[in-house]
């Protein structure tokens, strides 16, 4: 009877690290595809308003003819105003709002979704027309 009890201690030892490390293991994968989704919405937009580029997604910095060259962080609104929502959604972008330091905000790219479902918005300071504002780009799964 005793060597019955102490097999059975012995097998529930065993067993509940096995059950820790899969719990573990589990909280690992939602942190690697919440950190995934946080990388791509900070590489758009960081690539947003550092480049310029014929998709307004990937590059909406003003350009400058005299410096030959695009001025970070100064985005071009009309530029921006040309994103298509079909090109949006291959990188999972669902809005993209320009809020301006008096309180005006313009809103690019507003998807609704009925179903709920995994989004994080990044921020980026910018200069729009002499006047700072922030740009929220907010990519969902």
């Amino acid at each position: 009877m005793d060597a019955l009890i102490a097999g059975i201690a012995l097998l529930l030892i065993m067993t509940l690290p096995v059950y820790w490390l899969a719990g573990i293991g589990t909280e690992t994968a939602e942190d690697l595809q919440k950190f995934s989704l946080r990388q791509k919405g900070v590489f758009i937009a960081d690539s947003l308003v550092k480049n310029r580029s014929d998709l307004p997604l990937l590059g909406s910095a003003k350009k400058y003819p005299g410096l030959k060259r695009v001025r970070s962080n100064d985005l071009d609104l009309e530029l921006l105003a040309g994103t298509s929502i079909d090109y949006a959604e291959q990188f999972s972008v669902k809005s993209v709002r320009v809020e301006f330091a008096s309180g005006k905000t313009l809103g690019f790219l507003e998807q609704h979704e009925n179903a709920p479902i995994a989004c994080i918005e990044n921020e980026r300071l910018v200069i729009v027309n002499g006047e700072k504002a922030l740009v929220r780009v907010k990519v969902c799964e």
